[in-house]
C-alpha cells in the first residue's frame, strides 16, 4: 500500500502539503515525511514479519527517539 493512500496518509495531509504539531514542533512537508515513511514500510513489508512484530521494531524506535528528544534536538 502506498502511505499517501493509508487513512492514516490522508488524515494528516488533507488537502494540505504541511502538517504541523501541538508540541512547537515545526511543521513538516509531505514531500519529505510521506517518502519517509514510505520507505520505513517497504522495509518492513515482504520479510515474513506479522503485524505485532513490526508494531515492536517501529515502537522500540519510537520510544529510543522520545528518549532522545528529552536530551538533544533529533
Amino acid at each position: 500500500m502506498k502511505i499517501i493512500d493509508s487513512e492514516t496518509g490522508k488524515l494528516f495531509f488533507q488537502g494540505k502539503d504541511w502538517t504541523s504539531f501541538l508540541d512547537g514542533s515545526p511543521a513538516i512537508h509531505k514531500d519529505t515525511a510521506i517518502p519517509l515513511a514510505q520507505q520505513i514500510h517497504d522495509m518492513l513489508i515482504g520479510r515474513g514479519f506479522t503485524y505485532m512484530q513490526c508494531w515492536l521494531i517501529l515502537h522500540l524506535v519510537i520510544t529510543t527517539l522520545r528518549q532522545e528528544r528529552d536530551t538533544k534536538a533529533l
